[in-house]
């Protein structure tokens, strides 16, 4: 990246095409990458991405690698995260994760973390509240110490769960 700004160069491969991969899809084509491909193994939601979105489309992960991306979007169920991101690092490609990385202890995080270092590539796990404003700021507040020694703190964050998903229902999540 230069100046915030995505390379021309990126090829991008969004695996899954459910809810939060389209959302990605909509952010990276907003930051003006052209060159998408999604990658879901159920024709339903790569017929639903084609329709919103200017983007090849394909099932199966050996379609993809034919594009030769150089970014992967692991939009995926959280059991897949980390066999998806090793491939995908085996494929060279840097790498953003959704969050949470796996769903149970993974004995494979080892080998994808190695992978990461020995090919330098970028990788980041999501969370999108790291970055609202409001923590940036009580971050600030606490780095100042504006409210004394901080000796614990307890969040909490929630969201409605039968506007969670459409078309799904929360209690089988």
């Amino acid at each position: 990246m230069r100046g915030g700004k995505p390379e021309a160069s990126w090829r991008v491969l969004v695996m899954g095409g459910g809810s939060i991969g389209k959302r990605h899809i909509t952010n990276l084509l907003a930051l003006g990458v052209r060159q998408i491909v999604v990658c879901d193994p159920r024709p339903d939601r790569l017929q639903q991405v084609k329709a919103q979105c200017p983007v090849e489309t394909v099932e199966r992960l050996e379609q993809a690698w034919a594009a030769k991306p150089t970014v992967a979007v692991i939009a995926a169920p959280t059991s897949l995260h980390v066999p998806l991101a090793l491939e995908a690092a085996e494929h060279g490609c840097h790498l953003f994760i959704e969050k949470p990385l796996s769903d149970r202890l993974n004995p494979d995080v080892d080998r994808l973390l190695a992978l990461v270092r020995a090919q330098r590539l970028v990788t980041l796990i999501g969370c999108n509240m790291r970055f609202h404003p409001t923590l940036r700021h009580v971050k600030t507040l606490c780095d100042e110490r504006a409210v004394g020694r901080i000796v614990a703190a307890r969040v909490e964050a929630g969201q409605y769960l039968p506007s969670w998903r459409a078309g799904r229902d929360y209690r089988d999540s």
